[in-house]
């Protein structure tokens, strides 16, 4: 059975370069959703991983990342941002994130090790 990845990203730049590097997979289905309201309206394909970017536009990442956990709380959410503030990064922690990975030049070979280690678990 495939995972069922969500990715939550309102950069379209930076999501298409993240499919890329999740498409070279083929173990995964992943979804992608340029707003947290729009993968939420989408919960019942039942998504295994969500990757959620912390800076969106409407609800913003921990809004999103405690709807997620309460809708399945089994899903590992990877959070995934800009932002350095690490009282933010330990809220984002402390209501669920699997982890936290800061988006630079790296972030998108992190998630895929990441996602990696969560489904080799």
């Amino acid at each position: 059975m495939k995972t069922s990845i969500f990715v939550v990203e309102d950069n379209s730049m930076y999501s298409m370069f993240v499919q890329l590097k999740l498409d070279e997979m083929f173990n995964y289905t992943t979804h992608f959703f340029p707003s947290a309201e729009e993968a939420l309206v989408n919960m019942h394909l039942k998504p295994d991983i969500i990757v959620l970017d912390y800076m969106l536009d409407g609800m913003n990442g921990l809004e999103a990342l405690k709807k997620f956990k309460a809708e399945s709380p089994k899903a590992k959410v990877i959070m995934v941002s800009a932002q350095l503030n690490p009282e933010v990064t330990q809220q984002l922690l402390d209501a669920g994130a699997y982890t936290y990975i800061q988006k630079d030049k790296t972030a998108p070979q992190r998630i895929i090790d990441t996602i990696d280690n969560i489904t080799a678990a």
